[in-house]
Order: structure tokens, then sequence, then C-alpha cells
């Protein structure tokens, strides 16, 4: 915790060695990097292990802090090899690991316990009630999500247990963090996991159908603009948060050096030469070629400008469009009037439009009026080279200077063959200890799906004629959805707990019974909603409920859940044995697996957890039909459109559906996993569950959900999101 009005830390971004350097000489006071394999920004080029270490030391004797990012959710079948990497890291003496995984921070906890774990924002921490789970849990620090404005962060750290982190500056997500299934969804690339794709980037049109011969309406409809908070500095000072911290792991070293030494300026100018040190943070930062900046949330729950949405957004400084000419007939590009300076040795981004095909490249050579020049001014009209040629189709290129040519210094010397000694010490002398902890972690795991015995599958897959294989639960948000004839009556019924189903909570209860009904929490609530979501909950109780679904592990502190039997909703992210056994040792009995893991995923997960002591009698369940929350965001656009979907460049549909938790993209069909229910029945799930809440044609959906059911009627197929693919 810090001290209310003290200064705070300063935590900057670093994805190897030049940039860690260039954070320490411009004044960060910690640094953060990936720890490899398993952070969240997997996609980046990451150090070994050693250099790591190494730099730790240096840090350390700066007087410096590092922290390690583990923040990628973890596979059942990775777990083997990040206890060896654990092992090795605790000989490494880093400050902290910023984690995002309920099963490592309890294995941190709980076997390394000389490691400091923060949670990170991927947990999706919106209240002071997740900050004192997160407490609970064993972390010493959390890092908020990046939707509260100063007042809400003010009102957490009044009451937090532990320290607050907050990121200050760097590229902004559409998506809560930890609440974004986009990437995933559209290929297996799962941004939980570090392989986000960035589909939030794209451009999109706006149309009533799927036809690419739709007119060319929308824009770049989810891409935010970058987080620049100076004028919310004084305010996170004063509210006593603790870490400042600046996003950009894959960014270059100059953008890490004029970042930081922009706010290390404002953050030690004395009060006197505040207003000073503020217009020279803001030139620094006017050079560090970001997109284009916004405040974010700071001082609004719903900012106005967070998105521009008819400019690609790209990272860089803008330098211009170039225009197809019909009448050029070389293999040139056409010229460049540059918006600002451009030499040799700098690095270009093209976005040909309306393709949205990305050509990055380091200028070779540069014309100007026929002849090759070193440099170009701002107003030149100057011909660049590309390696290759744009594809064709193209009407105009965006160009961005997205990194300038530097002269490279020699880097400090870093202790390389002392660290790589050590660790090899490490490895040897734990070797051991290693294999043992695996065995009682770890139980041998059996043949995967696809060697399951193709006899026994095929008698399971003829009873899902009739009836699933499964008992299953049905969600909805409307009780009109129970007037069509179900082929199997549900286990249970699961409705939001929310304004529109209270008032049909009472006669749902005459009808079911309250053994059948699950009142379900959605994964936000702020705490200025706390006490209306309490009263809620107080109304069922007298109803006579006694089940209830929660969306957010921080709510078993928000609330009084004395009486209630829990479950888990998807968004709960649990991915493996150790992450379901965490949420099943805090009282949870019914547990939905993270919706985006492929079935032997999946299935390693279930049998790990089923095979381990005690667990037996936690069950274990699945989303397997609807229209999941590819992102769920605080913002909500005026330019989103509620009747017509939104079309990406490859002519993949979505739409838009306002929710309690706030704005909702979701796919313009369903996913289907009940040709898969045989395979589910034998891997070991206990329930699954259909999600009907967010059907846009109620009666046809719900008409073609039972139908496919049953197995009346011979239908298309559906996607099955990563289940029938692979998780990466």
């Amino acid at each position: 915790m810090n001290k209310l009005g003290s200064k705070p830390e300063l935590l900057a971004p670093a994805g190897g060695a030049e940039n860690f350097f260039a954070a320490i000489e411009a004044g960060a006071d910690a640094v953060y990097m990936g720890l490899p394999g398993v952070n969240a920004r997997n996609l980046a080029k990451e150090p070994r292990l050693a250099e790591i270490g190494a730099m730790i030391g240096y840090a350390h004797a700066q007087g410096k802090k590092f922290y390690l990012a583990a923040n990628s959710l973890i596979l059942q079948k990775e777990i083997k090899d990040l206890l060896r990497l654990l092992a090795l890291v605790t000989e490494l003496t880093p400050d902290a690991l910023i984690v995002q995984d309920l099963g490592l921070l309890r294995l941190v906890r709980e076997h390394f316990p000389s490691l400091n774990c923060h949670a990170s924002t991927l947990m999706t921490t919106h209240s002071a009630a997740s900050v004192q789970m997160f407490a609970r849990l064993g972390c010493k620090r959390v890092v908020l999500a990046r939707e509260l404005t100063v007042v809400q962060i003010a009102a957490i750290c009044q009451r937090a247990p532990v320290e607050i982190e907050v990121f200050i500056h760097g590229a902004m997500c559409f998506a809560y963090s930890g609440l974004c299934l986009f990437s995933s969804y559209l290929g297996g690339k799962s941004g939980l996991r570090g392989q986000c794709v960035q589909p939030c980037r794209r451009a999109y049109r706006i149309g009533a159908g799927t036809s690419v011969s739709q007119k060319n309406k929308g824009g770049y409809l989810f891409s935010m603009n970058d987080l620049n908070g100076l004028p919310a500095i004084n305010g996170l000072r004063q509210a006593g948060v603790t870490s400042l911290k600046i996003e950009g792991r894959q960014r270059s070293a100059h953008y890490v050096a004029t970042v930081t030494a922009a706010y290390r300026q404002l953050l030690d100018a004395t009060p006197e030469r505040l207003e000073e040190a503020m217009g020279e943070a803001r030139e620094l930062l006017a050079q560090a070629m970001t997109r284009k900046t916004g405040d974010g949330y700071f001082f609004s729950p719903r900012p106005d400008k967070a998105i521009s949405p008819w400019h690609s957004g790209n990272l860089g400084r803008y330098l211009g469009r170039i225009y197809a000419e019909k009448s050029n007939t070389s293999s040139d590009l056409p010229p460049l009037r540059l918006t600002a300076a451009l030499a040799v040795g700098d690095r270009l981004r093209l976005h040909p439009e309306p393709s949205g095909e990305r050509l990055a490249f380091t200028v070779k050579t540069l014309r100007l009026a026929g002849r090759e020049v070193s440099a170009g001014k701002v107003g030149d009209e100057v011909t660049i080279h590309p390696p290759k040629a744009p594809e064709g189709g193209w009407r105009s290129i965006d160009c961005y200077l997205v990194d300038i040519r530097q002269e490279k210094k020699p880097l400090p010397a870093l202790a390389l063959p002392a660290i790589e000694k050590k660790l090899h010490a490490a490895e040897t002398a734990k070797s051991t200890w290693i294999q043992n902890l695996a065995r009682r972690l770890l139980p041998a795991p059996e043949e995967d799906v696809e060697k399951t015995s193709p006899k026994t599958l095929k008698g399971k897959r003829s009873a899902a004629h009739t009836a699933p294989l499964l008992p299953w639960w049905l969600r909805i948000d409307t009780a009109e959805i129970l007037k069509q004839p179900l082929p199997q009556p549900p286990e249970a019924i699961v409705f939001d707990v929310g304004p529109r189903m209270m008032r049909q909570a009472r006669n749902l209860t005459r009808r079911f019974g309250s053994e059948q009904l699950i009142a379900a929490l959605p994964p936000v609530i702020f705490d200025g909603e706390r006490q209306h979501y309490e009263e809620m909950l107080k109304e069922l109780r007298r109803l006579g409920l006694f089940r209830l679904q929660l969306g957010h592990i921080g709510q078993l502190a928000q609330f009084d859940l004395g009486h209630w039997r829990l479950a888990a909703d998807y968004t709960f992210n649990l991915m493996n044995a150790l992450a379901l056994g965490q949420a099943a040792a805090l009282g949870i009995t019914s547990l939905q697996l993270a919706i985006e893991l492929d079935k032997n995923a999946l299935r390693q997960a279930i049998q790990a957890l089923k095979r381990g002591p005690n667990l037996r009698n936690i069950r274990l369940g699945l989303t397997v039909y609807g229209w999941p929350a590819l992102f769920t965001a605080r913002l909500s656009a005026p330019f989103f459109a509620v009747e017509k979907p939104m079309i990406s460049p490859k002519n993949e549909a979505f739409r838009h559906r306002q929710s309690q938790s706030g704005s909702q993209i979701l796919p313009l069909r369903p996913f289907s996993l009940i040709p898969h229910l045989p395979e589910l029945a034998l891997a070991g799930l206990d329930y699954c569950l259909a999600d009907l809440r967010s059907a846009a044609h109620p009666r046809k959906d719900i008409e073609e959900f039972i139908q496919r059911l049953g197995q009346r009627k011979n239908f298309g197929r559906l996607s099955s999101f990563n289940y029938a693919g692979t998780l990466v």
C-alpha cells in the first residue's frame, strides 16, 4: 500500500535487453518482462532465462525492482514444464511474478513461497472486493482493470489491503482484459494465452447481410486510441496508487525511453515547476510514435473519444497517404507527400486500404525529384520502395513511421556466465524434488480423445439422436424461451440476476421449484452496484432459491454467500486441474471449464482433477451451445449498429448486444458442441450448458436449438469454437 500523496513507482516495460537498459537509463523505478512461454505477450521475442537473471541482478544493483509477467492461462499439459521453470526462477530472485491463472497462483503460494505474486490486469479486477479476494489468495499487489475512473480507483485504494498498480500509458483493449475471446474464436490463438492476433484493429463494415457486395460502411469500430495518463497523475498519486505502469513490452527502445522519461519528469517536478514539466512531458510523448492518444476511462466511464473509427489506429507517426494512380505504369509506388520527416534507416508500416494488409519494412532508399536522398522533410514528395509491392486492389495506402534510425549504443555487460552456471547447478540440485512434486500434482494422463474406442463412441452417438447424453442446464434471459417444448427437461435453469428476470423469478419458482433454478451474476459488478445486487440476492433468498452461479471470483468477497450453493461461470477461465482445485477449495461445487479449450486440453484437465485427492464430488460443466460474448466492454460507442451485423474484411459477421456487464460483440451464428456430446460424456464431463440468452431471433433460434438437440433435422454445421481444433 502506498501512502496517500507519496510518489508512486514508475514501472516500465522491457521486451529485451535493449529496452531494459533504455528504461533504467530513462528513470524507471522498476521494469517488467515476460517469463518465457507463460506470459501474455508470447508473440514477442523473449530473452533466455539466464539473460533475464542477469538483468534482474543488474536492476537490483541499481536499486531498481524487476517483475516477471507469468500472466498466461496454463494448460494441463504445460504444468510439468512450469514446475521446472518456477524452480529455476526462484534462483533469479525477481521481485514478483505477475499472474492470471488461479492454478499458477496456488502453485506458487503452496510450493514456491519465496516468490511474491501480483494479480494481473487479466484477472479483471474492477472492485474493492476483487482486490480483497486476491489478497486472500496471496497476492501482494493487484493490477486494476483499465476501465476504472480515478474516483473509482481512489475508492478501491482506500479499502485495499495490498498494493495497487494502474496502467498509465500505452495500448488499450476494447474489451475488459480477461473477458476477450475474439482472437481465440477466430482461429484458436487465445489472447488470454499471449497469442492475440488483434482482430479489434481491423476495419469492419456495417450491413444487412454477409455478402461481399455490401456497400462499404463502418470503420475501425473496436480499435481503441492509446492511453495517455499525464492529466491523471496527480489524482492517482493522491489516491494512493503504488505503481504507475507503462504498457509496451513489444514496442521499441525509443518508445520505452521516451515515454518513461516523460513520466519521470512529471513525477519528479516540484509543485512550482509542475506546469512546465507537464508541457515538456507532452512534447516527449509526441515523439514516441504511438497511436492517437486519449484519457481512457480516467475521467469518464463512457469516454466519447476513446475510438477514432475512421482511422486505422496504427502504432506510429502518420506520414501521409499514397493514392492509387490509374496512369502509373511504374513498379514503384506513387509519391507520398510527407507530414513528418523521414530518413533512410527509419522503419515504416504501410496500410493498403480496403484490403487490411500490413507491410512493415526498413527504408533502404528514398527518392526526391528523381534522385536518391538520405532524408525528406515535411512537405517533400518522396517515393519509397517497399521490399514487395502491396497486393492488388488497394485504393490508398496510409503510411506510418514506427521507429527511427538510431545509432546503436553498446549495452552494459551482463553477468551471463555466472547466471548460466547458477541455473545449471540449481537444475541439477532440484531435479529430484521437481520430479517428486510433479508425481504428486500430476496424475498419469490417459490416451487422447482421438484414440478412444470407435465402437464405444458409435454406441454413444446413437443415443444422442433422442436426448442429451449429459445432464444439461439451460441459461435464459426471458421466460418466453420456456414456452417451447424441450426434448428432455433440463437439470437446471440458469437466469441472470437483473431487473428483467427478477420480475419473472417468482413465477419461475412456482413452476420449477427452487432446486432446479440457479441465479447467475454477471462477471463485472462495480462497487457502486453492489448494494443493488445485494438486494436482488436477498429477494431471491426470500423466494427460496439457494443456488448461485458466480461470474467473477471476486464476488466471493463482494457478497455474503454463506447460504448459497455455488457454481462458477466459464468467465473464471479455468483451464487446468490446479485452477479447478483452487476454485473448489473456495467452496464452489459446480465448475464450468474455460469455453475456449480444445478437446484434448479439456479432457486432460477433467481427468487430472477427478483423479486427484478429495475432489471427486466436484461437478464439472461446459457451455456447449450459444453466442458467446467475444468482447465484453465498458464502452458503448454511438456508431455500433444494433440491428445490422458488423462484417470483417474476411466476411465474418458479428452483432452488438448491450448486457448487464456492458457492451458485447457476439457471433452472428451460435457455436455448437451438440455433435460432440458423446465424447464429452466419455471425457468425464458432468453437465453441459446451453446459453440461449443472446438469440437474435428468439423463436426461430430456439426452435433450431431444440431440433439440433433432438437431432430431428439435418441442419448445416456450426462452429465448434476451438473444440475440434487446437487452442494455441
